[in-house]
């Protein structure tokens, strides 16, 4: 298929960011106390990522977002693929998006111990 001249295929497997969001006060078992929805993505710019979803520009509904950690690494969707595929069993199913995950406090501090570890 062709594509106009204007378009530019996306090529994630280049340097830039991946984050780990948090969306404050959504919900979680006494409400965001325990459980908390969290966002694994990828961006060049994780401060305008906040702000688009924020915005409702994205595929979320609006609502306060936090970034916990953010990491500099060599290939973004490779690391981001690879800390997706290890908390898989509590990404939240979603029309639009498989970034969201419904994770316990333990599983945050240990996703953020492993995002300082990613080239």
């Amino acid at each position: 298929m062709m594509f106009p001249q204007f378009y530019q295929q996306r090529n994630d497997n280049t340097p830039g960011y991946v984050y780990l969001m948090i969306a404050i006060g959504y919900h979680g078992i006494v409400p965001g106390l325990i459980l908390k929805r969290c966002k694994i993505g990828l961006s060049r710019d994780p401060e305008a990522r906040v702000r688009q979803i924020a915005s409702f520009e994205g595929s979320q509904p609006p609502c306060d977002i936090n970034i916990l950690a953010t990491k500099y690494v060599q290939d973004m969707k490779q690391v981001e693929g690879s800390l997706h595929k290890r908390f898989k069993s509590s990404s939240v199913k979603l029309k639009k998006s498989r970034e969201w995950f419904d994770l316990w406090i333990w599983q945050i501090w240990w996703l953020s111990f492993l995002m300082w570890f990613q080239k």
